[in-house]
């Protein structure tokens, strides 16, 4: 079987080929690697970029492929030349399945439209009208537009106007659902979103895959640096890390020495022209509430994190924080848990369904920051408490993510839509 993978990023030895480390995409990889390893099928993966030839190159049974065209952000799907560069390459490669990882951005919509005989499937990762509708997260409207910034001005990308364009490409997602009819899911949460746009869609149960990674590292309250919280909450509002700031000036009241560890680019500027000018509205806020907070000396913020230091993080500190508006599931909760890190969560979309409260984690409604602060510091207070979540998540990750289990069943999966397309 050829199976082509359509992704929103860079991933796998192109990546590192290019620049020099590896890709975030930590549950592709993690599922590219079983590929590789029990070498039963072709793999074609492919994405888009600024290049303006074609990039190829093949490794480990594996073709990876950079069309041009611009990244999956300003991709244009209705483009002429896109949809041709996309049947030249599938008249070429001749799949017997494709598969969309996520709805976000259209450059799936592209090939699906070029070869739409072509079974197809899409993995999804996240719902663009539902993002839409929490994309706020709570912030209210003068604050956002209080805090605007020259830069959201000029590329027309403020949170408001980022909101307007998960609503606007919502119907291209719309779309391919349509085209595809199929869709791989983790949870009832996003089976009834799906069924609400297309009723008739063919919904296919498999998990994300974990980095192996994770399995090299454990938490152990003896071990974890008092009073740290991890999250990874920074870039966009969806995430909450305005929250977790709400919530961690509560903590700071009881325990004075209390750090946020915070993976990704620094949500603070530097103080120079060319900083300020790059700074988004989000990032004004976020600044502008960590000095009303006087939180400064209690943020770290990391940078990139690879996924061993991102294991090698979660296993020191004393608790992990999902603290998002909306989460179809989250793969780095699910890090988390494979590492043992005792968990807190917002009780949204489909985190519920595998983190139960005070089972696997403590969860909270998102708004509800106080509850946040009241936990973190439960935690921080109760040894046995913080163990009793560890090993629970523990058991309950490595029975979602047996060895293979998930390789298996994506697998499977295709078969069973190639068969169906053959009898219709």
């Amino acid at each position: 079987m050829k199976v082509m993978w359509i992704t929103n990023i860079v991933i796998g030895s192109i990546h590192q080929k290019l620049f020099g480390r590896e890709s975030n995409g930590l549950w592709m990889d993690a599922l590219l690697q079983e590929f590789i390893s029990t070498k039963e099928h072709e793999l074609v993966i492919v994405t888009t970029g600024r290049n303006k030839k074609y990039i190829y190159l093949e490794e480990e049974n594996v073709k990876y492929y950079i069309l041009p065209g611009g990244n999956p952000v300003e991709y244009d799907h209705a483009k002429k030349d896109h949809i041709q560069d996309w049947e030249r390459l599938l008249t070429k490669e001749a799949p017997d399945i494709i598969q969309v990882w996520g709805s976000e951005f259209t450059q799936g919509l592209a090939a699906l439209k070029a070869k739409p005989t072509i079974p197809s499937v899409l993995f999804i990762q996240g719902l663009l009208a539902s993002i839409a509708k929490y994309y706020e997260a709570g912030i209210e409207h003068h604050e956002l537009k209080k805090n605007i910034t020259l830069r959201d001005m000029i590329k027309g990308d403020s949170v408001l106007a980022q909101k307007r364009k998960f609503l606007k490409n919502s119907k291209y997602e719309k779309e391919m659902l349509r085209i595809s009819g199929n869709i791989i899911s983790e949870n009832i949460w996003t089976n009834a979103n799906c069924k609400a746009i297309i009723p008739d869609l063919n919904i296919h149960s498999c998990p994300l895959s974990i980095n192996e990674t994770f399995k090299n590292y454990r938490w152990s309250y003896e071990t974890s640096e008092p009073y740290t919280i991890m999250c990874n909450a920074s870039g966009y509002p969806l995430k909450g890390l305005h929250m977790i700031l709400k919530a961690l000036a509560l903590v700071k009241r009881t325990y004075p020495n209390v750090k946020l560890v915070v993976p990704g680019n620094p949500m603070i500027s530097n103080r120079n022209i060319k900083s300020r000018l790059k700074k988004s509205g989000y990032m004004k806020y976020i600044e502008g509430l960590i000095d009303k907070l006087d939180l400064m000396d209690h943020i770290e913020f990391t940078g990139p994190l690879t996924p061993d230091n991102m294991a090698k993080t979660m296993s020191k500190v004393n608790v992990f924080v999902l603290s998002s508006a909306l989460e179809n599931h989250s793969s780095t909760l699910k890090e988390a848990m494979m590492v043992g890190t005792p968990c807190i969560a917002s009780n949204v979309g489909g985190i519920p369904e595998y983190a139960t409260h005070e089972d696997i984690a403590l969860l909270y409604r998102f708004e509800e920051y106080e509850l946040l602060a009241e936990y973190i510091k439960m935690i921080f207070e109760d040894p046995q408490l913080a163990n009793r979540l560890s090993q629970n998540a523990l058991k309950a990750v490595h029975t979602l993510h047996d060895d293979g289990m998930i390789y298996k069943t994506i697998t499977d999966i295709y078969m069973n839509i190639m068969h169906d397309n053959k009898i219709n």
